[in-house]
């Protein structure tokens, strides 16, 4: 009992030094004579965002599609804050780069001021099954919700940089960011890319002594119509976001539920800054769930999380009939038995007579998955660009295998070419896929400003939409063959952190993991199981290739870790599978940062991780810490050199 109270005592102490910390080095909000620049800032939080910083005394840019509605934002601001604010209005699209450069040069010539903070609150949504989507509308999505987020960045940090101005950056995510579900897989991919972009830029920009900040909200209230699912299950998707960025093929069904207005919202995200928080959120829901997805970004309150974690411990360890009252010895006894539970009832990795496809199968971790299935008795179906790389790893495979081996040129990028190999392999192989293993991807590290955005578009057409192509592609013929199968998408230890030098990988691979938790739970609906896995660093080529370009400071983080065979990789991805893991990892510090990055996709043992979540916020918060500082010790290595030269 007394060490119990020891204990409380001091994670209360803790609660108290971290709000008194927080407290002291708030950086407070200082928008005075700043220049503003506000995407979407016609409506919704962009406009309740603008009235606030106009109210604080900042010289805005007002950035939208519509001439007429900026105009009425511009009346609307100055009724509330006084005519005298210095108001630009910037007619134009987010999603086209030459349109927000010509902006933002126009802007910083109007006020005579090059922009302190940029407010990317330009978005549009949709909702609806994935079975039943169109990529095409995925894709019109991403364009404004993250190359909007893009190209408004690449046109006002560099000469926020030139200038040496120590601003202040604002992504706009959702909850959908955080905790994807069944209905968020046309919106998931872009939300959770901004994610990963904002956590990548966050580490990087402390280079320049720029903050950056990302808010999560939930759903809140406007007068403009926002987004549902119709009983039909198909989407149905209004004008919304930036002046209706996104074509409205589908009819409007009603207005969605809604929590809070815009004004609560936009008072919440200047409290968040004010007190210099990475990630906003808006209601107690998703606060937890910001809790529980953090990874290694920053936390609101450590002290308080730190308690906090292991009264939700408590509460999981009750439901496994692990009471607190119980000792030491008996809870670990209790996690040990979790684990033999876990093996007695997976569903074991049974592929004798399957149709097994991987994309990304002539070489690396997917040959090597190939190569494992085929000894299992499976009948594999492999795709990838490369013809001789094709030909090469079938006849590894049929030296193995007493199937014949479907191989066909692919581009996964295109819907068309994954939708014709897939066609043709579930012919040759007289039956649908089974299970799809996506391992096609590629990593092309390099700094936000020195990387243009084509760059960006590589990485989520090939590591985001290559993946989204072949599930979709496959999913029809299984659902109708109510085979039971399965989707495995292999993403990255960085689709659970990002830092300096992982922007464009970071955002793609955080997609992945948005798509793949999404996915999971609406295909309950047709027995076909998902899971998604985060391999360490693979002896491959592709690896070779990506340390050519990886900068100093990104290798210096990511440490000198030791590569990994992609047969033994490809092992203990079927070890998850086997044991029915959704999250599967094969490296110690990969597996502490899923537990502490799970939000509400299942865990593997939910009571180890319990007891082992307070344990992990700890060490997130040393290593987050360090690699913080990594990047300031650069930053002051920079300054020195300048001053010195």
């Amino acid at each position: 009992m007394a060490h119990g109270w020891i204990a409380a005592v001091v994670l209360v102490g803790l609660w108290v030094l971290s709000a008194l910390w927080t407290l002291v080095t708030a950086p407070g909000f200082k928008a005075k004579d700043r220049h503003v620049l506000i995407t979407g800032a016609t409506k919704g939080v962009g406009l309740a965002l603008a009235k606030r910083y106009a109210k604080e005394g900042a010289k805005l840019t007002l950035v939208g599609r519509s001439k007429l509605r900026l105009e009425a934002a511009q009346r609307l601001i100055q009724e509330h804050a006084g005519k005298d604010v210095a108001i630009f209005l910037g007619e134009g699209d987010v999603t086209v780069p030459a349109e927000m450069q010509r902006i933002v040069e126009e802007a910083n010539t109007f006020h005579d001021r090059v922009t302190d903070h940029i407010v990317c609150a330009a978005a549009t949504t949709a909702r609806g099954w994935f079975v039943d989507s169109d990529p095409a509308v995925m894709r019109r999505i991403t364009e404004v919700n993250y190359y909007g987020v893009l190209n408004t960045l690449k046109s006002a940090l560099p000469v926020m940089v030139e200038k040496k101005v120590r601003g202040r950056i604002v992504l706009f995510s959702s909850i959908t960011g955080l905790a994807p579900t069944i209905d968020s897989a046309l919106i998931c991919g872009a939300q959770t890319a901004v994610y990963g972009l904002a956590e990548s830029l966050r580490n990087e920009m402390i280079l320049y002594g720029i903050s950056v900040s990302l808010a999560c909200p939930g759903s809140y209230s406007s007068k403009y119509p926002k987004t549902v699912i119709s009983k039909s299950s198909a989407p149905t998707t209004p004008a919304v976001g930036d002046d209706g960025a996104l074509a409205t093929e589908y009819a409007t069904f009603s207005d969605a539920t809604q929590d809070h207005n815009a004004d609560h919202l936009a008072r919440v995200v200047v409290n968040g800054m004010r007190a210099g928080y990475f990630i906003i959120t808006d209601s107690v829901s998703g606060y937890l769930v910001r809790m529980v997805s953090s990874g290694v970004a920053p936390r609101v309150n450590t002290g308080l999380e730190v308690m906090l974690l292991p009264i939700i411990a408590a509460f999981i360890q009750v439901f496994f009939r692990l009471l607190p009252s119980q000792p030491p010895a008996h809870v670990k006894q209790y996690a040990e038995q979790a684990f033999v539970w876990t093996k007695l009832t997976g569903p074991g990795f049974k592929v004798e007579g399957k149709h097994v496809f991987v994309t990304g199968g002539s070489s690396g971790l997917g040959l090597a998955i190939a190569l494992k299935c085929a000894k299992l008795g499976a009948k594999i179906s492999i795709v990838a660009r490369s013809n001789e790389k094709l030909e090469a790893a079938k006849k590894e495979i049929e030296a193995v295998s007493k199937h014949p081996v479907f191989i066909q040129s692919t581009d996964v990028t295109s819907e068309e070419s994954v939708q014709k190999a897939i066609d043709a392999a579930n012919k040759f192989q007289g039956q649908p896929t089974d299970k799809v293993m996506c391992c096609a991807g590629l990593a092309s590290p390099g700094m936000f400003l020195e990387q243009e955005v084509s760059v960006f578009r590589k990485m989520m057409d090939l590591n985001y939409f290559g993946v989204v192509h072949t599930v979709r592609a496959a999913l029809p013929a299984m659902i109708k063959a109510k085979n039971q199968g399965q989707i495995v998408i292999v993403a990255s230890a960085c689709s659970l952190l990002g830092f300096i030098g992982y922007t464009q990988y970071a955002s793609s691979k955080y997609a992945l993991r948005g798509l793949a938790e999404s996915l999971r739970n609406e295909l309950i609906l047709y027995d076909i199981g998902v899971s998604i896995y985060y391999p360490g660093n693979i002896d491959s080529p592709g690896f070779e290739e990506e340390n050519r370009y990886k900068p100093a400071l990104t290798a210096e983080i990511e440490g000198s870790a030791s590569l990994v065979k992609p047969d033994d990789v490809a092992q203990s991805l079927i070890n998850g599978l086997s044991n029915g893991y959704f999250a599967i990892t094969n490296d110690p510090i990969i597996f502490i940062l899923r537990i502490i990055s799970s939000g509400v996709a299942p865990r593997c043992n939910t009571p180890f991780e319990a007891m082992l979540l307070p344990v992990g916020i700890l060490i997130q918060l040393g290593y987050g810490f360090w690699m913080d500082m990594v990047v300031r010790n650069a930053r002051k290595a920079n300054e020195k050199k300048e001053k010195t030269n």
